[in-house]
C-alpha cells in the first residue's frame, strides 16, 4: 500500500505502450493500428488531428457539476459548446445533459439521463467525403436500472 501512494501522482503512459503490445498480439495487428487514450478527451484531440486541416480553429469547452442531494441521490449536469467547423460542415452549437441517480439499495441503481436538452437536434459530425448525409443528434431522455450481484 505504501508503494501504490508513492506513486498515486503519476499519470498513466498515455501512449500505453506496453498494453498496446500485448492488445496487438491478442488481436494479430500492428501496434499502431491501435488507438488509445487517457480519456474522451485525448480520444477527441486524435480524431481532431485526423480530419480537420491545417488553419481550422476549433473550440471545445465544457463543464459539468454533480450534487448530492442525499447519501442515495445524486444529480449531475453538463453544458457544453463546440465551435464551428467549416471543413466538415458542422455548425456551432451548444448543448446540455443532466442525470438524477438514486441508489435505493447498495446494489441497485436507477438513474434517468436526459442528452441534448437545449435543442431537438443539432449536427454533431459530418462526412469528411461528402458521400453520406450528416448526422443529427437528437435530444433523448432515458431511464436505466442497474443491479450489481
Amino acid at each position: 500500500m505504501q508503494h501504490v501512494l508513492a506513486h498515486l501522482n503519476l499519470y498513466p503512459d498515455g501512449n500505453a505502450f506496453y498494453l498496446k503490445h500485448k492488445l496487438a498480439d491478442k488481436l494479430t495487428v500492428q501496434p499502431g493500428n491501435l488507438i488509445l487514450g487517457n480519456g474522451s478527451n485525448e480520444i477527441i484531440e486524435f480524431v481532431g488531428h485526423a480530419f480537420m486541416e491545417p488553419g481550422v480553429d476549433v473550440v471545445l469547452f465544457g463543464t459539468g457539476d454533480q450534487a448530492h442531494l442525499r447519501s442515495n441521490i445524486e444529480w449531475s449536469a453538463t453544458i457544453r459548446y463546440v465551435s464551428l467547423v467549416a471543413t466538415l460542415n458542422t455548425p456551432a452549437y451548444v448543448g446540455g445533459d443532466t442525470t438524477l441517480r438514486w441508489r435505493p439499495r447498495d446494489e441497485l441503481e436507477l438513474s434517468v439521463t436526459g442528452q441534448n436538452l437545449l435543442r431537438p437536434r443539432h449536427q454533431e459530425f459530418a462526412d469528411v467525403a461528402r458521400i453520406l448525409l450528416p448526422t443529427a443528434v437528437q435530444r433523448s431522455v432515458f431511464v436505466k436500472m442497474a443491479w450489481s450481484f
